[in-house]
C-alpha cells in the first residue's frame, strides 16, 4: 500500500508565498499556505468590522490596516478553524457567524456534488497555488492604483492651464500600459521563450491588455470621478467613446483575482488584440519548440483560473462569472477597435515598439 505523503515545509516547491498577504510563507497553517503573521492573527484574532466597503486588498504592507477582511480572506482561502485548540464558546460563535456572512454573499448556492470537481475543497495543487499568488502579488506591488491617484491628484493641483493639457492625460493613460511590462517580467514562463516570440507577444497583445488593464485600473482608482481628466479625455478620445468606456468600465468583474488571471492568459496568446493586415505580426516563423511551449503555458493559467472559479463560486457561477469575464474583454476590443484617436495610437506604438525592445533585451 502506498504510503500517504507527509505535508511539510520541504514538500512544497519554492519560493513559498503566503496566500494572505503575500508575505514568504512558513508552510501548512489551517490547511493554506501562510506566514507566521497571518498564521497567528488566524489563531487569536477576535470579531472586528471593515470601515470601508468589505473589500479591501490584503498584502504585506496592508495585512494590518483592516483585520475583518484579513479574516474573510482567511475564510475565502479555506483556513479550517476546526483545527484551532482550545477555541471559547464565543470565538467559535463569531467563526459560524463569519461562515454564515460568507455564504450569504454568494450569488448563487452551490451545486450539489456531480462531480469529482465539487467534492473537494480545491483542486487547485500546492505548485498551481503558488503560481496563482504569484501572479495576484506581482500584479499588486506594481502599485498602479496609487501612483494613478497620486497623478491625478497633481494634475488636478496644476493652474487651469496646465491642468487642461491633452498630454498630460496621455501620459496618465499610457501608465496601464507600461505597468504591462514590469507585471509580464515577473513570469519565469516568459524568459523561458526566446527573444522572437516575445516580440511578437508584446506587438500582438500589448494594445488589448493595455486597454484592459486601463478599464480595470481606471475603476480601481475611481478616474472617472475626475472632472479634469474627463473633460481632457473627452477632447482626445470624444465624449461619446468615453462614456460608452465608462458603461464597459462598470460591468467589469468585481473579483480583481480573475482579471489579473484573464491579463497573464491574454499575454501568452498568440494574438488578443483587433490589429489590421499589416500589422500582424505571425508566430508562424518560429520554432515548434516556440509554440509548444507557449500552448503549454496558456494550458497552466486557463486550469488555475477554471479551477479558481469553481473552488470559489462553485461550477454554476464559475460558468457566469467565465462567459460575463470573456464578454467584458470582447466588448473592450470593439472599444478599441472604434477608437480613432491619433494621438492615443502614437503613445501606444511607441510604448509598445520600447516595451517590446526592452523584454527581448532583458
Amino acid at each position: 500500500m502506498e504510503s500517504k505523503k507527509i505535508l511539510s515545509k520541504e514538500t512544497f516547491p519554492p519560493p513559498l508565498i503566503c496566500l494572505v498577504c503575500g508575505d514568504v510563507a512558513r508552510g501548512m497553517n489551517f490547511e493554506v499556505i501562510t506566514c507566521m503573521s497571518c498564521k497567528a492573527f488566524f489563531r487569536r484574532k477576535k470579531e472586528s468590522r471593515c470601515l470601508l466597503d468589505n473589500d479591501c486588498i490584503i498584502t504585506k504592507q496592508t495585512r494590518g490596516a483592516c483585520s475583518a477582511c484579513r479574516l474573510k480572506k482567511c475564510f475565502t482561502l479555506g483556513m479550517d478553524p476546526k483545527v484551532l485548540r482550545g477555541t471559547t464558546k464565543r470565538a467559535a460563535a463569531y467563526i459560524n457567524s463569519q461562515q454564515q456572512q460568507q455564504q450569504q454573499q454568494t450569488y448563487v448556492p452551490q451545486p450539489t456534488t456531480i462531480s469529482l470537481l465539487s467534492k473537494d475543497h480545491s483542486t487547485l495543487t500546492f505548485d498551481e497555488w503558488n503560481i496563482l499568488s504569484n501572479i495576484v502579488h506581482a500584479y499588486d506591488e506594481q502599485n498602479i492604483v496609487v501612483r494613478i491617484q497620486h497623478a491625478l491628484q497633481e494634475q488636478s493641483s496644476l493652474p487651469l492651464k496646465l491642468r487642461s493639457k491633452q498630454s498630460s492625460t496621455l501620459d496618465l493613460v499610457g501608465l496601464f500600459y507600461t505597468a504591462i511590462q514590469p507585471f509580464i517580467e515577473r513570469s519565469p514562463y516568459f524568459h523561458d521563450l526566446p527573444i522572437v516570440v516575445r516580440q511578437v507577444l508584446i506587438h500582438n497583445n500589448l494594445n488589448g491588455t493595455g486597454a484592459f488593464n486601463s478599464l480595470f485600473g481606471a475603476l480601481q482608482a475611481n478616474v472617472f470621478d475626475n472632472e479634469a481628466h474627463i473633460l481632457n479625455c473627452n477632447e482626445i478620445y470624444g465624449a461619446e467613446y468615453v462614456k460608452e468606456s465608462e458603461r464597459v468600465m462598470r460591468r467589469l468583474e468585481s473579483d480583481t483575482t480573475l482579471i489579473k488571471m484573464l491579463l497573464i492568459i491574454l499575454v501568452f496568446s498568440s494574438n488578443c488584440s483587433i490589429i489590421s493586415s499589416e500589422q500582424i505580426f505571425s508566430l508562424s516563423y518560429t520554432s515548434t519548440t516556440s509554440a509548444m511551449i507557449l500552448t503549454h503555458v496558456q494550458d497552466i493559467f486557463v486550469v488555475i483560473l477554471w479551477k479558481y472559479l469553481v473552488y470559489k463560486y462553485g461550477f454554476i457561477e464559475a460558468v457566469r462569472r467565465l462567459n460575463r469575464l470573456v464578454k467584458n474583454y470582447l466588448d473592450l476590443l470593439n472599444r478599441v477597435h472604434e477608437n480613432h484617436s491619433k494621438q492615443h495610437a502614437e503613445m501606444v506604438n511607441i510604448i509598445v515598439e520600447k516595451t517590446a525592445d526592452s523584454l527581448a533585451l532583458n
